[in-house]
């Protein structure tokens, strides 16, 4: 295992933990609950600077490619800055963007930051992937930075995707589907806590 030890219910910090998948499935919600309940720092999604000021993503292409590179390298220094965290989305997420976005045609580039993200990745004891279309998709709550799409096929695309990356990337014990019979927020945490305390 990458981290120095264990999470438990008692809230011992050690483990180093990610939430990844697509929009609206609740990550950030579940991200800030199981770090407050294991009593380790919350690596926030850091995903502001992306955005324009009508919060839609920034329309300079170049501009955004540079963002989403700042914010990985952000999310890793802060995420080797201490011993245990639960991080809100993942390198995993940004590759998707990156892809997403179109960004994919300069392959040169690409492939740099396909092996960046997957040698990111390899910190992670383990990634929690939340479950698409278990929670109602809502657009976030104002005031708000940016919007996300409500096109529930376009979240599903990019849960798809995210997914299949993880599989190649992550051996199975460290990849954690959320059963999608828990949408509560108290049975996630709890299920997340079980992982973290019966795994090792």
């Amino acid at each position: 295992m990458a981290g120095p030890g264990r999470t438990t219910r008692s809230g011992v910090p050690g483990v180093k933990v990610a939430i990844s998948g697509s929009a609206g499935i609740g990550k950030t919600t579940f991200a800030r609950a199981l770090a407050e309940r294991c009593g380790c720092r919350l690596i926030e999604e850091g995903y502001d600077g992306l955005f324009g000021a009508d919060a839609r993503f920034l329309p300079s292409r170049m501009r955004l490619r540079h963002e989403i590179l700042a914010v990985l390298e952000r999310k890793n220094a802060r995420e080797d800055d201490v011993p245990a965290f639960v991080a809100d989305r993942c390198a995993v997420d940004l590759f998707n963007l990156w892809m997403s976005r179109g960004f994919g045609d300069d392959e040169r580039m690409t492939g740099w930051l396909y092996q960046r993200c997957r040698r990111y990745m390899a910190k992670y004891d383990f990634v929690f992937v939340l479950p698409w279309s278990a929670i109602p998709l809502r657009q976030i709550a104002a005031p708000v930075s940016r919007r996300r799409s409500l096109n529930p096929w376009f979240q599903l695309y990019n849960q798809a995707n995210v997914i299949g990356l993880l599989h190649q990337w992550l051996p199975p014990e460290r990849l954690i589907p959320m059963p999608y019979r828990l949408s509560a927020l108290h049975d996630r945490v709890a299920f997340a806590c079980d992982v973290i305390d019966g795994r090792g």
